[in-house]
């Protein structure tokens, strides 16, 4: 299914439960994927933030589809609302600039192999898209690559890595 279909299948479920944050975040994240529709990307996922206000990947990415949009950023008052003692607080720090790539990294370790490639993997495209944001292309895209390359099956962030670096080249 292509990320249109895909928005198009969100925006009928949306239709049918106007209040589902998960529906909201989803059409946002494939908008943003899109490219030309940040706005829109924006808009869905502010709505889901506000719907699922302790949503840290939704506050994530509606900071990248607000900064990308030239808008200010909501992170630091929606951070108030998120656990920061849980996964991915490290990198909602990083992009408050409360600390680095690398305590993101180190941060993103586990006993668990499992845990901590999924959270590696996280690490590497969150990262890579505030690299770009901070217009440090190549940091970015060798962090992207990284996210493109090894990230779990199913995780959003591998299909959002690899059309970042086709966005990029």
């Amino acid at each position: 299914m292509t990320r249109r279909a895909r928005s198009r299948t969100f925006t009928t479920a949306i239709r049918f439960a106007p209040n589902d944050a998960a529906a909201y975040f989803n059409r946002g994240v494939a908008y943003y994927m899109l490219g030309g529709h940040i706005a829109d990307a924006e808009a869905d996922l502010r709505k889901a933030t506000e719907l699922d206000p302790r949503d840290a990947y939704a506050a994530l990415w509606r900071d990248l589809a607000e900064r990308r949009n030239n808008m200010p950023s909501h992170l630091p008052e929606i951070a108030k609302q998120l656990d920061r003692t849980a996964w991915p607080a490290p990198v909602i720090s990083e992009f408050l600039g409360e600390s680095n790539l690398a305590q993101t990294l180190a941060a993103a370790h586990d006993n668990d192999p499992k845990a901590s490639r999924a959270r590696t993997c996280e690490a590497n495209f969150y990262s890579g898209e505030f690299a770009l944001l901070k217009k440090n292309r190549q940091e970015a895209l060798r962090l992207l690559r990284l996210a493109a390359s090894d990230c779990p099956r199913g995780f959003i962030e591998a299909p959002a890595a690899t059309e970042e670096l086709i966005v990029q080249r």
